[in-house]
């Protein structure tokens, strides 16, 4: 097993484990993600931020319901990398 030194300026150094699954990305991630897929190639930095805030308040508008979605892909996928990391510890 090789861990990578990581060292970049304004933060400590930290070791990365590359055996360690990612983090799972939140429900307002997952849905950010969803919808810039969907969206044009952003030319500019500004249209790239008016898609996020447009992007923002929809998810805040988002009725419960819909939000839940995403709640449950991040609770499915949050509870397989537990699986992952309990095996890669006890064996």
């Amino acid at each position: 097993m090789r861990i990578k030194k990581t060292n970049r300026p304004g933060y400590s150094l930290r070791l990365k484990n590359p055996l360690v699954p990612k983090r799972v990305p939140n429900p307002y991630a997952m849905y950010l993600q969803e919808r810039l897929k969907l969206r044009p190639v952003l030319n500019s930095r500004e249209e790239y931020l008016q898609s996020i805030s447009i992007i923002s308040k929809d998810w805040r508008e988002l009725p419960d319901a819909e939000k839940q979605k995403y709640i449950d892909i991040y609770r499915e996928k949050s509870e397989e990398r537990a699986k992952l990391l309990e095996k890669k510890v006890s064996g």
